[in-house]
């Protein structure tokens, strides 16, 4: 009786990447910082607030914030060794060549997808209109290519269309492009 074949490859040991550059994880958010600070002073003299409602300024004064606000953040985790902002370097891990990987790979998502779906999303704009369309958008970012649950994916579509439709139009008086098919104009979309 034969003995089964076994095979003599010694392990292989992958060096681990470098750890984080702790340099870099603090000059990033620090020169987010200083882009948001300048786009938050190129606001003031855009104009904030018109007669007809938001000014030029408006949006790249909030954006800023947003930026600024962001940027904090992170530079505060980053600072106090957050474990989602730090990833510890991991020890070194001794691969079998022999053996055969049963690990579920990474699904890759190409970027082609997205920017189809952007062309998509632009050309039927002014035919279905600003919520129905970004509704259907978000709902298969988030649903299919980001692969969210569903009830997280509907309620993040609902608000990123239907609401900041009403948001522009309701609240801040910009306009946004309606159905051109009479019957969706008729119901508002």
């Amino acid at each position: 009786m034969s003995k089964p074949a076994t095979s003599t490859a010694e392990p292989e040991v992958q060096e681990s990447p470098a750890g984080p550059n702790k340099i870099l994880l603090v000059g990033v958010p620090v020169a987010l910082m200083a882009l948001a600070a300048a786009v938050i002073f190129t606001s003031f003299g855009l104009g904030y607030w018109t007669t007809l409602g938001p000014g030029p300024g408006f949006f790249p004064f909030w954006i800023g914030i947003l930026l600024a606000t962001s940027s904090a953040v992170w530079l505060v985790q980053a600072l106090r060794g957050n474990p989602n902002v730090i990833v510890p370097a991991e020890a070194p891990v001794a691969v079998d060549p022999a053996a055969e990987s049963t690990a579920p790979t990474a699904k890759k998502r190409p970027i082609w997808i997205v920017l189809l779906s952007l062309i998509v999303l632009a050309s039927l704009l002014d035919v279905l209109g600003f919520q129905l369309t970004m509704f259907a958008f978000l709902l298969f970012q988030l649903k299919f290519q980001g692969g969210r649950k569903w009830p997280l994916s509907l309620i993040i579509a609902l608000v990123g269309s239907f609401g900041v439709f009403h948001l522009f139009t309701d609240v801040l008086q910009v306009t946004l492009p309606t159905s051109s098919i009479g019957f969706l104009e008729n119901l508002g979309l």
